[in-house]
Parts: structure tokens; C-alpha cells; sequence
């Protein structure tokens, strides 16, 4: 039986009925391996949310320059007309988010320190009767280093969606109330006292390296074979998180402002004011 269906599966078997189960496989298994890997997985695995987006696999950190160009000599033959996409309506966060996070694995050790001070020092601003919770806990202090300065609203809405995600604590089908509005607390609390200093300190010396990691990116998504796919609002630094954050209106009129001053410079450099 087993042998059968995979015949079947594979297009061995091209009769009708074969066809029809095939389709309806493939139309089944995408959506729930969107809701068990992405949906689910991601949120609750978060060593490194960097690696933790659509077509990605956390357990790989990177390729070799030998394996990128082989890569991409691969693309180029068997799909060139594919798109190139850093950010998307459904990434679970930004290429500028991701590129600044990805900073972090070049100082670890700051990084380790700082995250185990700040569970150390933040467990008290749990609300009482609720238990402090690690996983979620380090989710936000990824989440507010990748994306800072952020406030307490758009905090509070990803970290929610991101437990109900996770399913841990609360879900979209049952959610845990008295959690959640612990959960809101902690961030209100945490942003509203001396730990925002403290993490404003500890984010502004990854700033410009970030952006030196985003601009490599987004020239390798530019040149690499494929169509370059530029997702609305990433013309300028974009520091969104998952939807809907990530669909929040986009100031067409000040990019049409940086490109008049743009175009109006000519050959000669100009000063883009949205990219200091």
C-alpha cells in the first residue's frame, strides 16, 4: 500500500483519480506544514530567531562562498526568472530586523551576558501569580534588539501573537486571558523603567553594523540571479515584525520626496535623508 501511494504521489500513476488525490495531497500538506513549522515550531525554538523564517531552516547558519556561487550558478540555470525576496507580507520579520540580529552572533559573549542579566534582573517584573517564562522572555529581548526602538504597543501585539503562535501558554483557540495580561505587563513594565536605557545602550553599537549586513543583502538580492522582489516600505530601513505589522500604511510621500532629491542630484551624490 505504502509503495502504491508514493507511486502515486510522485506521478508514477497518471490516472485521473491519481491526479485528483495528488492535487488534494499537495493542496493539504502545504498549509500544515505552514502551521507546524512556521507557525508553531518557530515561535517555540528560539535560540536564534534570525533563522527562524519562511524557507529557512534554523539548524543552517550560513554557506561557504564556494557553496553561495554554486548556488547560484545553479539558479541561474534552472531558474532564472525566480524572485529574489528579503522581506514579505508573511516573513516573521524583516530583512533590517534579521541583519542586525544576525550582528549578534559576531559578539556573543556580550550578547550572553546581556541576555542572562536582563532574565536575571526582569523576573521580578512578572506579575505575581504568574511564573516567569524564559522561552518567552528571550523571544522578546531578540525581538526588541532586532527592532528597536520599538513601543510598548507594537511590543506588546507581536508578543502576543507570537505566544498564541506558540501555543504554550495560550492559543488562538484558547486563550489564556490572565496570561496574556501578565504578558503585557511585564512588557509595559519593562519598557517604561530603567531597562529601556539599558537596552538602548546596548543596541546602538550594532545600529551601523546591521545596516552594513542589510546593504550587502540587499545587493546580493539585486545581482544574484532571479528577479529582485522589493517588498512595500523596504526601499528605506524598515524595522517591522511579523503581520500585521509588517502591512502598516507605507509614506509613499516622503520616498517620493528622497527620490525627487534624488533624481534632482543627478550624477552627483545625494544626500538621502530617510537612510541616516
Amino acid at each position: 500500500l505504502l509503495g502504491f501511494l508514493r507511486a502515486v504521489l510522485v506521478g508514477e500513476v497518471r490516472e485521473a483519480e491519481a491526479r485528483e488525490l495528488r492535487m488534494r495531497f499537495q493542496q493539504f500538506t502545504g498549509p500544515v506544514a505552514a502551521k507546524g513549522e512556521e507557525d508553531t515550531a518557530f515561535y517555540r525554538y528560539n535560540r536564534f530567531v534570525a533563522l527562524n523564517e519562511v524557507g529557512m531552516d534554523p539548524a543552517r547558519w550560513g554557506l561557504s562562498p564556494s557553496g553561495f556561487h554554486d548556488r547560484c550558478r545553479r539558479r541561474a540555470a534552472d531558474s532564472p526568472w525566480t524572485l529574489n525576496a528579503l522581506s514579505t507580507h508573511d516573513t516573521k520579520r524583516s530583512e533590517d530586523v534579521r541583519a542586525r540580529l544576525l550582528v549578534l552572533a559576531e559578539v556573543p559573549e556580550r550578547w550572553a551576558k546581556a541576555a542572562l542579566r536582563w532574565g536575571e534582573r526582569n523576573a521580578l517584573h512578572w506579575p505575581a501569580g504568574t511564573p516567569s517564562d524564559p522561552g518567552v522572555e528571550y523571544l522578546l529581548y531578540q525581538t526588541l534588539v532586532g527592532a528597536w526602538p520599538i513601543g510598548p504597543d507594537r511590543a506588546v501585539a507581536y508578543m502576543r501573537k507570537a505566544a498564541r503562535e506558540a501555543k504554550l501558554r495560550t492559543s488562538w483557540t484558547s486563550p489564556d486571558e490572565a496570561y496574556e495580561g501578565a504578558l503585557e505587563a511585564f512588557i509595559r513594565t519593562l519598557l517604561a523603567g530603567p531597562f529601556r536605557e539599558e537596552l538602548s545602550r546596548f543596541v546602538a553599537p550594532l545600529v551601523a553594523p546591521g545596516r552594513a549586513v542589510s546593504l550587502a543583502q540587499k545587493l546580493v538580492q539585486l545581482t544574484a540571479p532571479g528577479v529582485p522582489d522589493l517588498y512595500q516600505g523596504t526601499e528605506l530601513w524598515d524595522l517591522s515584525l511579523v503581520d500585521p505589522d509588517n502591512r502598516r500604511p507605507v509614506d509613499f510621500d516622503a520616498r517620493r520626496r528622497l527620490l525627487d532629491r534624488a533624481t534632482a542630484a543627478g550624477s552627483g551624490p545625494a544626500t538621502m535623508g530617510g537612510m541616516d
